[in-house]
Formats: C-alpha cells, sequence, structure tokens
C-alpha cells in the first residue's frame, strides 16, 4: 500500500509537472503574442503620425494655393467690372456731350429742369429737419 501511494504521488508531482510547464509555455507564448501585437500597435502608430506628418503640410500647402488662386480670381473679376463700369461712364459721358452739342436748346432745359427739382428737395429737406430740431427741442 505504501508502495501505491508512492506511486500515486510521483505520478501527481509528474501531472502537476507537467501541467505547471504546460501553463509556462502557454504563458510565455501569450506574452510573446502581446508582444508581437504591441510592437505592431506601436508601429502602426509611427507610420500614422509619419504618414500625417508627410500629409499635412502638403494639405495646407493645398489649401494655401487655392486660397492664393481665389483671391486673384476675385480681383481679375473685379478689375474687370471697374474696366466695365468705366467704359460705360465713358460712354454715357459721350452720348452726353453729343445730346448737349446735338440740341442745346433741350440739353439746358433739362439741366434747369433738374437742378429745380434738386433745389425743391434740398429746400424741403432742410425745413424737415429744421422743424424736427425745434419740435425736439420744445420737449
Amino acid at each position: 500500500m505504501f508502495k501505491n501511494t508512492e506511486s500515486l504521488t510521483h505520478k501527481a508531482i509528474n501531472t502537476a509537472s507537467d501541467l505547471s510547464e504546460r501553463a509556462a509555455r502557454e504563458a510565455d507564448q501569450t506574452l510573446a503574442a502581446t508582444r508581437r501585437a504591441t510592437a505592431d500597435a506601436t508601429r502602426s502608430l509611427r507610420e500614422g503620425f509619419e504618414a500625417m506628418q508627410e500629409e499635412v503640410p502638403s494639405a495646407l500647402s493645398r489649401a494655401a494655393e487655392k486660397c492664393e488662386a481665389l483671391s486673384k480670381e476675385g480681383l481679375e473679376r473685379a478689375r474687370r467690372a471697374k474696366e466695365a463700369v468705366r467704359e460705360q461712364a465713358i460712354r454715357a459721358g459721350d452720348q452726353t456731350v453729343g445730346y448737349i452739342k446735338d440740341e442745346p436748346v433741350k440739353a439746358v432745359a433739362i439741366a434747369a429742369g433738374v437742378g429745380a427739382v434738386a433745389a425743391l428737395l434740398v429746400g424741403w429737406l432742410g425745413r424737415a429737419r429744421h422743424e424736427r430740431a425745434h419740435s425736439a427741442g420744445a420737449r
């Protein structure tokens, strides 16, 4: 019986030793896998940051180029609009001079009429302002 117990104890020790060794191997494998995954994640993050460092300046550069192009386009449109208004003003001036040369009496009559209307308007606005000032001072 003592031999039997000794044999069972020896088997239990061997089994426990085998299980311990197997658990240690699996723990080592898990640790190695975790280290690989951590290294992969670190490498991936580093590559992402490097890519971002390369892409951000070029994206900013493209945005600046677009802003500059839009600004130049806006300035060109403003220049063309100014030129068109200038040409229209010159044409209107030429037409006015031509009309005055062709119809001097009518031109003087129109100018006098416009002047009279302007004088009436200025007088009316002046009186309205004067009346508002007096009514405000009377309060």
